[in-house]
């Protein structure tokens, strides 16, 4: 009777000390997790910090008169102000060759991204024709991108969107240019 006691006491005992090391368990868990949560907002707040800076950097780069830039989110954007095409023709003039070279920059300055160029022109002349003329300066400027080495060919792609999503307005004639 004596020995049964004490043998319940040592197994109430035990069921204790395990209830406490399942406790203790949990909390290494929960401390663990909490942990990681902390180094991944840490990491986050990192990359966001690192990409503000580069931000910051790329809007440096350029004067108003030769692009805006913005970010939306966690990309960047560069809309070329300055940049001309001869009158419905999509070959580069030497004259842009500086603010390419900008541009350039900027991306290298982010590393490992992807890059969207996205071709435009004025509102005068046929739809279909500017649709071409304006992926055909994409692409010019894509070309131009790759060959100087800023990019590499599978990081980058471009489009045309003719007159549609004008930088200024169509009515004037500065506008028109800058489109």
């Amino acid at each position: 009777d004596f020995l049964q006691v004490q043998i319940e006491g040592k197994q109430a005992l035990l069921e204790h000390k395990q209830g406490q090391l399942e406790r203790k368990e949990d909390e290494l868990i929960d401390e663990k997790n909490n942990s990681d949560a902390l180094a991944g907002h840490a990491k986050n707040l990192e990359n966001e910090s690192a990409f503000q800076q580069r931000f910051e950097a790329a809007r440096a780069e350029f004067t108003e008169s030769e692009a805006q830039v913005y970010k939306q989110g966690n990309k960047l954007t560069i809309r070329l102000r300055s940049l001309e095409f001869p009158v419905a023709k999509s070959v580069l003039k030497s004259s842009n060759f500086p603010l390419l070279a900008k541009v350039g920059k900027v991306i290298q300055g982010f590393g490992k991204s992807s890059v969207a160029i996205e071709g435009y022109t004025d509102s005068d002349g046929d739809k279909t024709m500017n649709l071409k003329l304006s992926a055909d300066r994409a692409q010019a400027v894509t070309s131009y991108l790759v060959s100087s080495s800023f990019i590499n060919k599978d990081s980058i792609t471009s489009t045309g969107y003719g007159y549609q999503k004008p930088l200024a307005s169509n009515k004037t004639v500065q506008g028109k240019a800058q489109n």
